[in-house]
């Protein structure tokens, strides 16, 4: 009752300020919202006496004025908006931002010390030191971050998934996440907060783990070889899903077989026994089938029933296969080992959701997760912000958020659960990141697809823009504010034989494309 309160009196604030004009003002808070709740999940809460601390990080020296009573630090902090009382500060320091500039900052906000870099200490900061605050300098703050957080998940003794993958990680991690919560509560699962999955969010987060979380679900991202290694080796997990290999990052990793094999070194840091679960693929099947023979792990695989493999002949632990039933609504049904499962209702559209969907099953399978459970879980789970969360307009229009991230192969696949949906299609693609040398020709093919399929495109950034010249399909725009204002043209209401207009927004992140779906959902047409 609360939580519908509180929507009834935001709507009822975005009606008067739209109606004063306030549209810009509007757009600001919105924004701001979404900062001061990022700022929130930058602290990891726990409760550790300050020598063992220091004893849990290498080479790391006090300098502090020892008081006389015993020091509890109840928790780290990487951002000094956020930063509490009895925090301790990780001065960070990042491509575009140094910690150890906000070091006074946090002694202001109350923090109890600061974790340094022997070689960044300055007079100033040591003039900081009193009685009531320590400076603890390390090598390396990241380094010692990540041992102190590698220590924590030794001292856990839950079951913990990890989850990496090219595309799906997120709303995998939020299904098994959502199972989870009907096996056994809220209280006693932990998942990654929204998407901390880089080799700071990543610390953060097993920093959190608490004695009564008796399953943990951890997403682990990456753009370079080497990353999933290095931050597996501080998760140690028991069971490890490995959603997909796609074209992602190839600026970086160069092709999707390197991808597949960047992924699929989770595998190598599980124990003898262990359970690895991957999709059936043709391509890069073989890879993950590689690692899991060598380290001896259990294999739990994943398909839709159309799914073609090269590795039939494999000792398969569990083959957890999806049946797609009907396609709007999304109806499937579920087998194991060939048994049935049970069949039920997806709340999301598309076979590359069913596939993300039958990804989270068999991960939940590993985890020793009831059948009753599981699909519960499923039949409770919305798509999440940016990640293909429906928006149902009082028009009728529908507005799909997919803005998150964007690959060329997730696009195809967006584009696809489109040709099940009703109605007028158009898309707004944002340019896709770090694809490297091929980026034209790719941002190319899937302008090129979508125009044998949708009725319109709005595009932004220079790769779509060139391709739309190239193509003579779409509408390329520079600004986001004629992106916005051409697409609120094209979504107002008129009457058509084919039935209600769809939306569908995805790019990559440095497209900004959640600003405008949220001004598209919250303005009046």
């Amino acid at each position: 009752m609360r939580t519908i309160r509180y929507l009834i009196q935001e709507k009822f604030i975005i009606a008067i300020m739209k109606r004063l004009g306030l549209h810009s003002m509007l757009e600001n808070l919105i924004w701001k919202n979404k900062v001061i709740k990022n700022h929130s999940s930058t602290i990891a809460n726990f409760e550790m006496s300050l020598f063992s601390i220091k004893e849990k990080i290498n080479n790391s020296n006090f300098l502090i004025k020892i008081p006389n009573k015993k020091i509890l630090v109840k928790g780290c902090c990487i951002d000094t908006r956020s930063i509490k009382k009895d925090l301790i500060f990780m001065a960070i320091k990042g491509k575009n931002f140094d910690g150890h500039n906000f070091i006074e900052t946090a002694k202001e906000k109350n923090a109890i010390g600061a974790i340094v870099e022997k070689g960044q200490i300055k007079d100033w900061m040591t003039s900081l030191i009193d009685d009531k605050f320590f400076l603890l300098a390390v090598n390396n703050v990241i380094d010692a971050f990540s041992e102190l957080a590698a220590k924590k998940r030794t001292t856990w003794n839950g079951k913990l998934l990890s989850v990496t993958g090219s595309n799906g990680k997120t709303t995998a991690k939020e299904i098994v996440s959502n199972i989870l919560k009907k096996e056994v509560g809220s209280t006693a699962q932990f998942s990654t907060t929204g998407n901390q999955n880089n080799h700071i969010g990543v610390p953060l987060n097993l920093l959190r783990l608490r004695d009564e979380h008796k399953f943990a679900v951890l997403e682990m991202g990456m753009n370079q070889i080497g990353e999933i290694s290095k931050l597996s080796s501080i998760v140690k997990p028991n069971c490890a899903l490995i959603t997909n290999a796609q074209r992602e990052h190839q600026e970086f990793l160069g092709s999707v077989r390197k991808t597949a094999i960047e992924n699929g070194s989770v595998i190598s840091k599980l124990n003898a026994k262990d359970i690895v679960i991957f999709p059936k693929d043709i391509d890069n099947e073989d890879i993950w089938w590689g690692f899991a023979e060598r380290n001896d792990c259990s294999v739990i695989r994943f398909s839709l029933e159309s799914d073609k493999s090269i590795c039939e002949n494999k000792i398969i632990f569990k083959d957890v296969i999806c049946k797609i039933k009907c396609k709007n609504p999304l109806t499937v049904e579920f087998y194991v080992n060939k048994d049935k499962m049970f069949s039920t209702k997806l709340n999301g559209f598309g076979e590359h959701f069913a596939r993300t969907t039958t990804a989270a099953v068999a991960a939940s399978l590993a985890l020793n997760i009831s059948n009753r459970s599981i699909e519960k879980g499923l039949k409770s789970f919305t798509p999440i912000e940016g990640r293909g969360l429906f928006h149902h307009l009082e028009d009728g229009s529908i507005i799909v958020d997919d803005s998150y991230n964007a690959n060329p192969d997730s696009v195809r696949a967006a584009i696809n659960a489109m040709l099940d949906l009703n109605g007028r299609k158009a898309m707004v693609l944002g340019d896709m990141g770090e694809l490297g040398r091929d980026s034209q020709l790719l941002h190319k093919e899937i302008l090129g697809f979508a125009a044998l399929h949708l009725d319109e495109v709005f595009t932004i950034g220079e790769y779509f823009s060139n391709a739309s010249k190239d193509l003579k399909f779409g509408k390329p725009h520079s600004t986001a504010k004629s992106l916005e204002r051409d697409v609120r043209s094209w979504l107002q209401p008129r009457k058509t034989a084919s039935g209600t207009s769809v939306l569908w927004v995805k790019g990559s992140r440095t497209s900004n494309l959640d600003i405008i779906v949220n001004n598209l959902i919250n303005r009046n047409f």
